[in-house]
């Protein structure tokens, strides 16, 4: 018995059931900008933040987060300003949002980049995590800032960025389950076998157990 769980708790883990966040690969990149246009408000699931004065770089992965499940569309908003007045800018502004989906401290993997835009006073989208995004907690990063090339990383004359926290959880719907015929759901009427406890288990603390049930 301690054997099955043990192996079913680590396949739980290989396809990211169970899986804890990922162990950390160093520190996320410094970004900043030189002010004058900044980040004004930013809206996302939960996080609503903001910020009268512009602060080049702020972290407030500790005091705003939100929670954001995958396959979930959340509207997101991003309001620029320039000397405390909201929805002021330059033409040339650009807003760009980065979410790091497989928690390995950068934002240049596959669906990284959730928007960018050009423009100023008001950015709105969607954000939705994708079926790979890792379970746990992880960055958003903003960054407002005048014409150039937009990226995450990196010091600009003008313009800031802000880091937020977004935890992402899976949805039990997410994998795939085939239908189960009637031999396989009657074991519920009768003691479960060593192994079907096996499964129950790793449902209680996988969300799933893979390769169906035992007939």
């Amino acid at each position: 018995m301690r054997a099955l769980r043990s192996t079913l708790f680590n396949l739980c883990c290989i396809i990211n059931i169970c899986l804890p966040a990922s162990q950390a690969h160093g520190a996320y990149c410094s970004a900043s900008g030189g002010c004058d246009e900044y980040i004004y408000a930013v809206q996302a699931g939960t996080i609503n933040n903001t910020s009268a004065v512009c602060s080049s770089y702020a972290d407030y992965t500790s005091s705003h987060s939100t929670l954001m499940e995958i396959g979930t569309g959340y509207a997101t908003s991003v309001v620029t300003a320039i000397g405390g007045t909201p929805y002021s800018g330059y033409i040339g502004d650009q807003c760009g949002i980065w979410v790091d989906w497989n928690q390995d401290r950068d934002f240049y993997d596959l669906n990284e980049t959730v928007y960018t835009a050009s423009g100023y006073g008001l950015f709105t989208t969607t954000i939705t995590p994708p079926a790979g995004a890792v379970s746990g907690k992880t960055r958003m990063r903003v960054r407002l800032m005048y014409t150039g090339t937009l990226s995450p990383c990196g010091y600009v004359s003008y313009g800031e960025v802000e880091d937020y926290t977004v935890t992402i959880q899976s949805s039990i719907f997410t994998m795939p389950m085939r239908r189960f015929r009637l031999a396989e759901v009657r074991w519920f009427s009768r003691r479960p076998s060593r192994r079907q406890q096996a499964q129950l288990w790793a449902i209680r603390e996988c969300g799933y157990a893979s390769g169906g049930w035992e007939s």
